[in-house]
Order: C-alpha cells, then sequence, then structure tokens
C-alpha cells in the first residue's frame, strides 16, 4: 500500500474510453481462474497470430530450385577500380587501386575468404537439408497412405 505522501504525489487522469469497472472485474476473473498468464500465441498484432501466419511448405521442385539458383551464384571476388573521367581516369583507376592495396586489401581479403568458405559450407548444410526433407516427404506420404489402408 502507498502513504498518504505517495498517493498525494500521484495524478490520476482518468480515461473516459477505459471502463474500470469492466477491467477489474476481468482481473479478478482472472485471478479467480488462475488465468492471469497471457498464452503467448496471442500477444502481439493481430496479423501475427497463428490463424493468420500458416505457412505453405515449399515443395520439392521449389527447394531443388532455390538450391540450383544459389550454387549458380557467383563467388566473392575483388572488383577492380575503373574511372570514367576523361584523360585522368587511368592514373585515378591506378591511384585508388594502389591506396586499396595499402589500406584495406590485406584486411578485407582475409574476411572474403572466410565468407566465401562459409557460404560454400552452408550451401552444403542446405543441400543436405533438401534432401532430407524430400526423403521425410516421402516417408511421411508412405506413412499416411499405410494409415489409410489400416483405416480401411
Amino acid at each position: 500500500m502507498r502513504t498518504p505522501e505517495e498517493e498525494a504525489a500521484t495524478i490520476h487522469i482518468p480515461d473516459p474510453a477505459l471502463d474500470e469497472a469492466a477491467i477489474q472485474a476481468r482481473i479478478a476473473d482472472a485471478v479467480a481462474t488462475r488465468s492471469y498468464l497471457p498464452d503467448v500465441a496471442y500477444i502481439g498484432p493481430e496479423k501475427l497470430r497463428p490463424e493468420h501466419t500458416a505457412v505453405a511448405q515449399a515443395s520439392t521442385e521449389t527447394l531443388n530450385r532455390l538450391m540450383i539458383d544459389l550454387m549458380a551464384q557467383e563467388p566473392l571476388h575483388e572488383k577492380p577500380f575503373t574511372s570514367n573521367v576523361p584523360i585522368f581516369g587511368p592514373l585515378i583507376a591506378t591511384f585508388r587501386t594502389a591506396w586499396n592495396s595499402l589500406s584495406t586489401r590485406w584486411y578485407v581479403l582475409p574476411i572474403m575468404q572466410q565468407q566465401a568458405r562459409l557460404n560454400q559450407q552452408m550451401l552444403l548444410v542446405l543441400n543436405e537439408l533438401a534432401q532430407r526433407h524430400e526423403l521425410d516427404t516421402q516417408r511421411i506420404a508412405e506413412l499416411e497412405a499405410r494409415l489409410h489402408r489400416e483405416e480401411k
């Protein structure tokens, strides 16, 4: 409980849009039924709630096409400097290349190589998961067919 001094320091501004009696009744009901812990599925915006977020399963063909697209991506590489400035363009590109070599190349190049290795490993993992997904999908179809036969 608050002291009279704390109560005096509190400013109470009633909101006419809120029904205090209804709120108190809901709180009393929630405490009585111990349902005051919210269902986490219903926290947040309505459009993110379960009935609005049904995600369609990707077909095997879609996964295969996406994997092929990923594998076809060009690997990371250094981009050479160019300049469209007339007369001094080649000089500017040479200066930028030399400056890059001194300032950032030896720092960025190992990071690019590390990222390229990581990308390759992730691609292998994704490929393995796609294959397992395809096998799981086939197995589920077989089990559903078996279940339907046994139900009849």
